[in-house]
């Protein structure tokens, strides 16, 4: 990881962290009460305030990725996220909240994979409006700063600095890697061998697996010989799996 996209990284742990502390105060949850309230629109200034906070970062990673996309910067804001959604789809990427503090169980919400870009143009959904609108606006726009909209912008940055930052990896087994790439919120939707535009990272099975590593064993030298360290040294030991960052 760069020292840039450790500063990206390092600013999302943070947001991150805020956003657990603040559901041992708020309940975190999608549950309607016998009022009719469903507690995942609630909302308040300090939401607010980290919605605002998360979706700087989010601006900023956007135009990032335009320039490595397109070697050039981008006119706005606006065209940077059209076009980087249109080239790698990150509309249909999902995630799933692992956080043991949320207790969402919409199956058709948070409660299940759910792609946070995904959204209508100033739906209830729509992260981004509501965090226009409140910049602007607070007084008459603060109900727009509720939960659900700031668990989407989070689970968008999360996603937005998995594309700036991730390096492709080889792997033994499927269960070396961890999905949830350190975050204590969100675990990312991944496809091992079949890949769908709704995956963040692609699992690939090297077919050549079973003869590389027999092509491997052969010609490890004597265990005693100096040119085993030397072979150990030189020649990697094959992986059976390669992750890679889905784009399609």
């Amino acid at each position: 990881m760069s020292d840039k996209s450790n500063m990206f990284w390092s600013v999302y742990k943070k947001l991150e962290s805020d956003v657990v502390d603040l559901s041992y105060y708020i309940h975190f949850s999608d549950e309607t009460s016998e009022n009719g309230h469903n507690q995942i629109w609630t909302f308040s200034n300090k939401i607010a305030d980290l919605l605002i906070a998360i979706s700087i970062q989010i601006e900023s990673l956007f135009l990032e990725l335009y320039k490595i996309e397109f070697k050039c910067s981008s006119d706005s804001i606006g065209a940077a996220i059209k076009q980087i959604d249109k080239k790698w789809n990150l509309s249909d990427k999902q995630v799933k909240i692992i956080s043991p503090n949320m207790y969402f169980t919409d199956t058709h919400g948070l409660g299940n994979e759910f792609a946070p870009m995904g959204y209508i143009t100033s739906d209830e959904n729509d992260y981004y409006v509501a965090y226009c609108s409140v910049k602007h606006n607070r007084i008459n726009e603060l109900h727009k700063a509720n939960i659900n909209s700031l668990i989407r912008a989070l689970a968008a940055l999360f996603i937005l600095n998995i594309y700036y930052s991730f390096e492709e990896i080889q792997i033994d087994k499927i269960s070396d890697y961890n999905y949830t790439l350190n975050s204590n919120v969100f675990i990312v939707k991944f496809s091992i061998n079949e890949c769908s535009s709704n995956d963040i990272l692609f699992v690939e099975e090297d077919a050549d697996y079973l003869k590389k590593v027999s092509e491997f064993s052969k010609g490890i030298p004597d265990f005693e010989s100096e040119e085993f360290l030397r072979y150990q040294d030189e020649t990697p030991e094959p992986k059976r799996y390669t992750i890679k960052i889905n784009k399609q």
